[in-house]
């Protein structure tokens, strides 16, 4: 009798299951990946923010020639290989190093950042300044060489691009990369060869349009959106909000706070900037006028005396959610590491998990061992429903001859 409901139980949970995959097919916003003549792909928002406000103001799109025909600059450290463009210093390709793009293409590493085939997902920055720019993701660079890549022994790469201004200011543009870091330091450093003081604020943002990269879990509609790291009523403490792409249209963000940060997410990767933590940010996502999303970062702003010279630092997390590294590039980070809400059970199942990798080199024996040690928990409450049923099946001829004889 038990083996029968518990069937009979299983087989509604197979139903209800396959009652909420036909739910989702028919009336879940599917997120398709738009077709090349749809979103040129080097046509990016035309706004460039103003030092000293986060503006509501609708963003324009951009008439500037396709990024695709700029010159770039190539790198490659032991975790990224990409390409950075000289117009604008944008982040435009970035391959995530042992994250294979499909199972069926294990030599094509997944490309987190693209602009290509349709899709755009790109890191863009600059100085904003009270009136105009200092630079911005238009600004024409130069570099040293066409190509960098991290040496052997070496702990950090540098690709420095270079722009002059009229007043032969120099701007210098770094992209620090660390090996085995998934963090790059973006560095903005200004030389003021001007006779007047430069006031300016660091800015950069994410833009990007809805498509999937890399397989998906068959079954489940996987989340792409924004994320915040956000103040709390005011307060000290903060919390971790999402708002889906597709939803920005109906609840576009802006915010000045101390601290927090702000991030584009996708199933298993995260693209974050990481303003210093000490300083005022301020943080809006919204959609723009070509069809893209933009998740953006604007600094205090900062003045760069006469004949001095000023540096700027923003962090940029790119790459996988792994849980136990995520929480270290920054406070609250390891919340873009979403269980849902099994979070509880999950969380240190998965840790568990993990441990077990670490220790025997093979997820089948890690899975095998957790279920040992799953089963070996459970074990008393288990006792006690075999017990149970074997009083049951005990008792059983005597209800079925009570049934039998009474049974109206």
């Amino acid at each position: 009798m038990e083996n029968r409901r518990f069937i009979l139980i299983a087989l509604l949970g197979v139903v209800l299951f396959f009652m909420y995959q036909a739910w989702q097919k028919d009336y879940h916003t599917q997120i398709v990946p738009p077709a090349a003549t749809t979103v040129p792909t080097a046509t990016v928002a035309d706004d460039v923010p103003t030092a000293g406000a986060v503006t509501g103001a609708p963003v324009t799109a951009s008439g500037d020639a396709p990024a695709a025909t700029d010159a770039r600059v190539a790198f490659e450290t032991d975790v990224f290989a990409g390409e950075i463009t000289l117009k604008g210093g944008d982040v435009r390709l970035l391959e995530l190093k042992g994250y294979p793009i499909t199972k069926d293409q294990p030599d094509q590493p997944l490309p987190l950042l693209a602009d290509n085939n349709g899709r755009l997902f790109v890191v863009q920055s600059g100085l904003a300044g009270t009136a105009e720019a200092l630079v911005s993701h238009r600004t024409p660079y130069t570099s040293a060489q066409p190509r960098y890549r991290l040496a052997d022994g070496a702990e950090t790469l540098d690709v420095v691009l270079e722009h002059r201004a009229s007043d032969s200011t120099l701007v210098r543009k770094i992209y620090r990369f660390t090996r085995g870091s998934y963090q790059v330091d973006l560095i903005h450093e200004v030389q003021n060869a001007s006779a007047t003081e430069l006031q300016v604020s660091p800015y950069a943002r994410l833009q990007r349009t809805l498509y999937k990269a890399g397989d998906e879990p068959p079954f489940v509609a996987t989340f792409t959106g924004v994320g915040f790291y956000e103040q709390k009523d005011g307060g000290s403490s903060y919390r971790f909000k999402k708002t889906a792409l597709d939803d920005l249209s109906k609840e576009a963000y802006e915010t000045q706070q101390p601290g927090g940060w702000i991030a584009m997410l996708q199933h298993h990767f995260v693209v974050a900037i990481l303003p210093p933590q000490e300083q005022i940010n301020r943080f809006s996502a919204k959609p723009t006028a070509n069809g893209s999303f933009t998740a953006q970062y604007v600094g205090p702003l900062s003045a760069v005396a006469a004949g001095a010279t000023e540096s700027f630092v923003t962090p940029l997390f790119m790459g996988p959610k792994l849980q136990d590294r995520i929480g270290s590039y920054a406070p609250g980070l390891e919340l873009t590491v979403d269980y849902g809400i099994l979070t509880a059970i999950s969380e240190p199942l998965f840790w568990l998990l993990d441990k077990f990798h670490n220790l025997t080199g093979n997820w089948g024996w890690s899975i095998i061992l957790l279920t040992l040690v799953v089963k070996g928990a459970m074990y008393k409450l288990s006792e006690a429903q075999y017990r149970s049923m074997a009083k049951m099946k005990k008792f059983a001829p005597k209800i079925q001859d009570l049934k039998e004889r009474h049974g109206d």
